[in-house]
Order: C-alpha cells, then sequence, then structure tokens
C-alpha cells in the first residue's frame, strides 16, 4: 500500500463552516486567561502580520480548524510567550499552511497537541517556517503530515508520541529542514501503523541526532534519503544495539549486537511490511554466537535463520524484497 492510500483521508482538509479573515488580533476570538481558543469549523485566514502578544492558541476539544495565509512572504504570526505551547489542544484536524511563527522571546514551545479523544486526529503542516522557540514541542495522538517545513534556532526538536495504530496512522515528513537546531531533532515514542521520513535536512552537533527512537516503538516504516550533514558531530540516529534475544523493530537501519553476556537471536521483522529496505547488522568481536532468524514463512537466501561465530565483528546487510537476502 502506498503512502498516499494509506493517509488519503488524512489530507482532506477541516469541515468548514465558515472562513474569518485576520488582519488583527481583533478578528480573533476574544483571550481567556491569555488563551485564544479558536472556534470549530473555521478557516482562519492572515491577510496581515499578527502579533498574539503572550496569549497561547487553542483548538477546542475535538475541534477542526485551519490556519492560512493569503500572502506567505509577509503575512506571519510572532509571539511574545514566555512558557507553555504556542498551539496547543486536545483536536480532531488542525491544518497549516503557507504561515509563519516567529518568538520573539525564545522561549515557549511551538506544539503542545494532546490529541487522544477524536477517532482520527490529525495535524497537517504545510509550507511553513517555525523560528526561534524553546523547542518545537510534541504532538501526542495525532497522525502528523509535515511538508516544505523549515524549522529554524529552535532549542529542542520534536516529539511524535503514539500517533496510533488504526490503518493510515502515523506520520510522513517530506522536505522538512532543521537549522540552526539543537537536541535530538525528531523523537519517535509508542506505537503507529506507519511512519515516512523523506528528504530531511539536518546537520546535528555533537551528541545530537537528527532520530530518536524508543524501543519500544513500533510500526511499518520508511526512511527514504536524508539529507543529512555530520560535518557538525552529530548522527542519523537511526541505530540501536541489542544484548538479548529480540525482534528487529521496523525503525532501524543499523543494528548492534553484543554477545559478551550469552548467545543472542535477533528476529527480523517480516519482509513484506519492509520492501527494498536494508538492515545493517553488525555483531561485536568475541562473545557468544549470534542468530539472525526470520518471521512467519520468509527466509534469508532460502534459509530459516543463519548464525554469526567467531572472534571477529562481522557485518551483515539484509535486503527484504520477496525474502530477506544478504547483500
Amino acid at each position: 500500500m502506498t503512502v498516499q492510500a494509506r493517509f488519503s483521508s488524512a489530507l482532506e482538509d477541516v469541515t468548514t463552516n465558515r472562513t474569518i479573515y485576520v488582519d488583527t488580533i481583533r478578528a480573533l476570538p476574544t483571550p481567556v486567561g491569555n488563551v485564544i481558543t479558536l472556534e470549530d469549523g473555521v478557516v482562519y485566514i492572515l491577510t496581515a502580520a499578527i502579533n498574539l502578544g503572550v496569549n497561547q492558541l487553542a483548538i477546542p476539544t475535538n475541534g477542526q480548524v485551519a490556519i492560512k495565509n493569503n500572502n506567505e512572504l509577509t503575512n506571519s504570526i510572532t509571539t511574545d510567550l514566555v512558557s507553555g505551547g504556542l498551539i496547543t489542544g486536545n483536536l480532531a484536524r488542525l491544518v497549516i499552511q503557507d504561515v509563519n511563527f516567529i518568538s520573539s522571546t525564545g522561549a515557549g514551545s511551538f506544539f503542545d497537541i494532546t490529541a487522544v479523544t477524536a477517532a482520527r486526529p490529525v495535524v497537517i503542516h504545510q509550507r511553513s517556517f517555525v523560528s526561534n522557540f524553546a523547542s518545537i514541542g510534541t504532538i501526542d495522538g495525532a497522525t502528523s503530515i509535515a511538508n516544505n517545513v523549515v524549522f529554524s534556532g529552535c532549542g529542542a526538536g520534536i516529539t511524535l508520541a503514539d500517533n496510533g495504530t488504526a490503518l493510515g496512522a502515523g506520520c510522513v515528513w517530506d522536505t522538512v529542514n532543521f537549522i540552526s537546531q539543537t537536541g535530538d531533532h525528531i523523537t519517535i515514542t509508542g506505537n503507529s501503523d506507519f511512519l515516512s521520513f523523506n528528504t530531511i535536512v539536518a546537520a546535528p552537533s555533537t551528541g545530537d541526532q537528527v532520530f530518536e527512537v524508543s524501543a519500544a516503538a513500533t510500526a511499518s516504516s520508511s526512511f527514504g534519503q536524508q539529507l543529512f550533514d555530520g560535518s557538525n558531530g552529530g548522527t542519523l540516529g537511526l541505530d540501536i544495539t541489542y544484548t538479548s534475544d529480540a525482534t528487529i523493530s521496523n525503525l532501524y537501519e543499523d543494528v548492534g549486537v553484543d554477545t559478551s553476556g550469552g548467545a543472542v537471536t535477533l528476529t527480523l521483522p517480516l519482509a513484506a511490511d519492509n520492501l527494498r529496505r536494508e538492515i545493517n547488522i553488525k555483531k561485536k568481536p568475541g562473545g557468544a554466537p549470534l542468530t539472525i532468524a526470520t518471521s512467519g514463512s520468509d527466509t534469508i537466501d532460502s534459509n530459516s535463520s543463519i548464525t554469526i561465530r567467531g572472534s571477529r565483528a562481522p557485518s551483515v546487510r539484509l535486503r527484504a524484497n520477496d525474502e530477506w537476502g544478504v547483500r
């Protein structure tokens, strides 16, 4: 199943009741306790640059809201927020298109989204520039779709948590650029049906990585071509080291194995869920044998498993087609 087919329903726009053109903060709902709760079913279109002061933008519970722009070259949203998230809520659907967001304080997070009530919550973020927040923040429980987005000068990255295991729930990020980003850029936790990351442009610093993947995270995944620059000392992060028996998550490309504590069996995920994916497995020198086994009726070059022994540190690169094969 293609990425587009999995997410076809997620790409639909909000169910619109009306459109509000925003040329000043007074066109938005009146703040209550520094929170502007946007109206359900409304498309807000910027027609001028807006300063929100210290106010947050809250999406109503199970609400659907779109924030768009009629001139992304000049119109932007500036915030003086000193803590918390700029965009918050337990939403059903949020669409952000052609809007730039700038923090004047270098504080707070851009997203603080929790979406645990609606059946198929979705956050769509397209053609946008987000600058100078203390962190990009969290999207928890919602499918996240990002395309042509630039994050610049944010102090920490984004956490994508529990994006849902229903068909079509997960993340699709394509052409996302991190500029002067500190910390781990994209942290993935919890379970999803599908994850796809393509053309993520990043140059993390020493000790930081582009992807930080929880060992418990599961999903069918596609980590395509990334424009990764390691000259600043950071790493891509799609790696893990196993010391005991485990099934390799669909999320990892580089797998280390330490058998100094005893023999280890690693089970490959189903080849059908990982077509054309490659996994590089490297055993630490010495130690007990490493067995690489298959799931279901899969094979590795017509074998149900292969075993690596010896004192040297062999590396095995496997590619999934109709079966797993040693490259």
